[in-house]
């Protein structure tokens, strides 16, 4: 799970465990939480998903 703070969350999503798939909660119009979502795909979730040779996911 990734959230915008950890003792008072206001935005996340959730990484289903089969890998394609997140589930995204709070506010969207969360900028921290935005801001943040683009470095956590590019530097955590693109190599995992390659690593399991996942080529999309959905996102709810």
């Amino acid at each position: 799970m990734f959230v915008n703070n950890h003792d008072n969350p206001s935005s996340g999503l959730i990484w289903l465990g089969n890998k394609d798939g997140f589930i995204f909660f709070g506010s969207e119009g969360n900028e921290e939480f935005i801001n943040k979502l683009n470095d956590l795909i590019d530097n955590i979730i693109i190599p995992e998903a390659k690593k399991v040779q996942l080529k999309w996911f959905e996102g709810v």
